[in-house]
């Protein structure tokens, strides 16, 4: 904005306008926002707020931005400045965001063209030249546009570029895949946009064109919002009396007195690492509820360890408990992400429940007598198969900066006492010639990062430094987990890594099986249980 005015002030040669209308349009950004500003640096010592997002956002950045994460982590804003809704859990089918990466990109590339052509026709009219060769130049450059114009778009690329440059040092203090921090900057991009599509688009056919353009977003909107955002955001509607006698698997199950989970359909009978598995619970309201409770759904193994879980509001908060009506029943379907990293073969059972988002208190199922019999319903059995065909137990790819992927793990035993130690197999695979010897870490872990077995080392079992390692070669490396005589009575995660000894910087990791490619700094593998 300053540059704008500064530009009018100068080609009327009226600087006390300048003085005017700056005064205006920043006094009136001033009032609009500057309390914002004050508050934050009196609260925090910092006018931007920065410090807060990085609270906010999990401590902020504990790793550096590189080229390689950038380049992952601007894929994810581009989707999201697209078509991502919901806090990042409504996406667009992957057809849709390859077109629309397709005409962005277009619209770039038509935006270089433009300022080449440019470049040429206004550098060629300064120099004197016969008519022949500037008709030959205008009729393969094009016409020459008008300094105002030139100048216009050089205004919107100044403000697009400031804002994106401004998103990529918020990037550098916390992880922020966010394009909507691009919608400052929203109609300068689209008219930029517009000028690099019309490149490739004959003079007289612009106004079809662009009408099209037009036509193609605004139907894109109304499938977003018909297609994805409406289904999942609706109530889900009643049951009739026909839909409640038809209800499969009947449990009638009741908890606290309020809920009655009426019956069940699992979507399959086996699922994969990586799938999902639909779950549909058939509820009904017996007792008014002044409160919202929130349903889980968790996958038990044999171990009596969550595998995968679901927890959120009936109807995924579209149907709070606190508005339903005695008699009112619904079938909601639960979609349950199974890790990747799920053990596999193995089998689970659903276990479904309700409790207290606030108090983290569970309604319990009672008898005819009024004794309580359980906190949870506990039903079907589902077999977890592996995702591939692969010579490597549990099949996995985890892909650590190009240079070792996790192919595989095994574990020999997922419960034990304290005292005992488990032992844990790696299958890593050369994605490069390594001219350094990386550091393994493998840390069995409680409650966050209470550290209570593993270690960090080189590979073991007699394998090689990562610096003798050959492209494409499998590397079989065994840890002993072993814990304490004292370890509590508890479930524990297993996380695994690289980093370099030089530098103490973990390798950033990424499942090469997931499309939005998240970059990490650690795996987290199959749970552990220790029992007394």
């Amino acid at each position: 904005m300053g540059v704008a005015l500064v530009i009018a002030a100068w080609r009327t040669r009226s600087w006390s306008q300048l003085l005017k209308q700056g005064a205006l349009a920043f006094g009136a950004a001033a009032l609009v926002s500057g309390w914002w500003f004050l508050r934050s640096w009196l609260l925090y010592g910092d006018p931007l707020g920065a410090v807060v997002h990085q609270v906010a956002f999990r401590g902020g950045r504990t790793d550096p931005l590189t080229l390689d994460r950038l380049w992952l982590e601007l894929r994810g804003v581009e989707m999201s400045f697209w078509a991502v809704f919901g806090w990042r859990s409504v996406v667009v089918d992957d057809v849709i965001y390859r077109a629309l990466f397709a005409v962005d990109r277009l619209g770039l590339f038509g935006l270089l063209i433009l300022a080449v052509r440019q470049t040429w026709l206004w550098a060629g009219a300064m120099r004197p030249t016969t008519r022949r060769v500037a008709q030959l130049r205008k009729e393969l450059l094009g016409e020459r546009l008008p300094a105002n114009t030139l100048v216009g778009l050089g205004l919107l690329v100044l403000w697009s570029g400031g804002v994106f440059v401004a998103l990529l040092r918020f990037m550098t203090l916390v992880y922020a895949e966010h394009g909507r921090l691009l919608f400052a900057a929203l109609s300068a991009i689209a008219v930029l946009l517009i000028w690099g599509w019309r490149q490739f688009v004959p003079q007289r056919a612009v106004a079809v064109f662009s009408g099209t353009v037009i036509t193609g977003l605004l139907a894109l909107s109304v499938i977003c919002l018909l297609v994805y955002i409406i289904p999942v955001y609706a109530r889900p509607p009643q049951l009739d009396q026909a839909a409640l006698e038809a209800i499969p698997n009947r449990l009638d199950v009741t908890f606290g007195g309020k809920m009655r989970l009426l019956g069940y359909r699992v979507g399959a009978d086996t699922v994969q690492p990586g799938g999902t598995l639909p779950v549909t619970l058939y509820w009904q309201c017996v007792a008014p509820m002044d409160t919202d409770y929130t349903v889980f759904v968790h996958l038990l193994d044999e171990d009596e360890i969550i595998v995968a879980q679901r927890d959120t509001y009936p109807g995924l908060g579209n149907a709070p408990t606190s508005t339903w009506q005695v008699g009112e029943a619904i079938a909601d379907t639960y979609l349950v992400p199974i890790p990747t990293t799920a053990y596999a073969p193995g089998h689970v059972q659903i276990e479904v429940g309700l409790y207290d988002h606030r108090s983290q208190q569970r309604l319990l199922i009672y008898d005819t007598d009024g004794v309580p019999l359980a906190d949870s319903a506990r039903f079907a059995r589902i077999e977890i198969v592996p995702s591939a065909e692969s010579e490597w137990p549990n099949p996995v790819r985890f892909n650590f900066q190009e240079r070792i992927a996790l192919v595989g793990y095994e574990l020999d035993r997922r419960m034990l006492a304290p005292g005992e130690t488990a032992r844990l197999t790696l299958y890593w695979e050369a994605l490069a010639p390594l001219d350094e010897d990386y550091v393994v870490f493998v840390h069995v872990l409680r409650q966050g990062d209470q550290r209570w077995a593993g270690g960090d080392g080189a590979p073991q079992n007699g394998a090689a430094p990562t610096s003798g390692w050959q492209v494409g070669q499998v590397v079989v490396d065994e840890h002993e987990l072993s814990f304490p005589p004292d370890a509590p009575a508890d479930v524990y995660e297993i996380e695994v890594g690289w980093y370099s000894a030089t530098t103490m910087q973990r390798l950033e990791v990424w499942d090469e099986n997931d499309p939005r490619h998240e970059v990490r700094s650690r795996v987290m593998l199959s749970k552990i249980r220790v029992v007394k």
